[in-house]
């Protein structure tokens, strides 16, 4: 499993919660999350995790950006830490403290009864005091003095009204966003239509300067058919009287060549 998560980018949830895993199992586990992009929800809880797992699980968290909801409560975190310099508690919870003050992802942190002392828990909720992002954090049956638990309440509630805030003007953004979406699509449309009617108009236009010149072209053909018709009429009329003309002028002559005659 965590070979797989090193890479997978299709699981989201995962609950290894209550099944005796081991320290070296859950340090394995932590540092499958460090590159993983897609798991947003772990529960380790309820396991035999201690200081490996709470090592790894911080060296991930500094560059784990997507991990949104971790539970590791009821795990002995600080049991078997060995530093000479430092209290088995310190060891360990500093190391998470520091993972938690940078971590840009969680908003729930599940700590649950976990051994963690007085040293240890007020640097996880100085860790918690510092984190803009952390909306609920669960930190019952620990050590904690109740002025350390009270900074790190101030600040939950802090996180948690500009969250909501946030989600407020998200929300508000949003449809904002949606109206002037929908005043371009009617704009747009409005523009549409006026180009349809334009194109339509254009249309009519050249329809009716098309009928104009069929019409002209129509009138112009039939004048000129009618020129043409009486042209041909004025033609056979000048024929025909130049043939009674000549009818005419032919009777003439005989009637003087008859007087003629008579004389002789």
């Amino acid at each position: 499993l965590a070979k797989l998560l090193w890479s997978d980018t299709r699981i989201k949830y995962i609950d290894l919660s209550n099944m005796a895993l081991s320290d070296r199992s859950g340090a394995f586990l932590g540092r499958s999350i460090k590159s993983n992009n897609a798991l947003t929800t772990l529960d380790l809880s309820g396991n035999h995790f201690g200081p490996e797992t709470v090592t790894s699980l911080a060296n991930s968290l500094l560059g784990n950006k997507a991990l949104r909801c971790l539970c590791i409560g009821s795990n002995p975190l600080t049991k078997g830490a060995k530093d000479e310099r430092q209290s088995s508690d310190e060891h360990c919870i500093n190391l998470l403290s520091h993972a938690i003050t940078n971590n840009a992802g969680l908003i729930y942190l599940s700590l649950w009864r976990c051994g963690i002392g007085l040293e240890g828990g007020k640097a996880i909720c100085k860790a918690v005091s510092n984190n803009k992002n952390l909306i609920s954090v669960e930190m019952g049956k620990n050590n904690f003095e109740r002025r350390d638990m009270l900074l790190m309440t101030n600040q939950l509630e802090k996180n948690r009204r500009a969250r909501e805030l946030g989600v407020s003007r998200d929300a508000t953004l949003a449809k904002n966003k949606e109206a002037v979406k929908k005043e371009q699509q009617k704009a747009e449309q409005e523009r549409e239509r006026q180009n349809q009617n334009c194109q339509w108009l254009e249309e009519q236009k050249n329809s009716r300067a098309e009928s104009r010149l069929l019409e002209l072209e129509r009138r112009n053909a039939k004048a000129q058919k009618d020129e043409e018709k009486r042209q041909q009429m004025e033609h056979i009329q000048t024929r025909e009287e130049d043939r009674a003309k000549a009818a005419s002028k032919g009777k003439k002559g005989k009637k003087g060549k008859k007087g003629k005659a008579k004389k002789k």
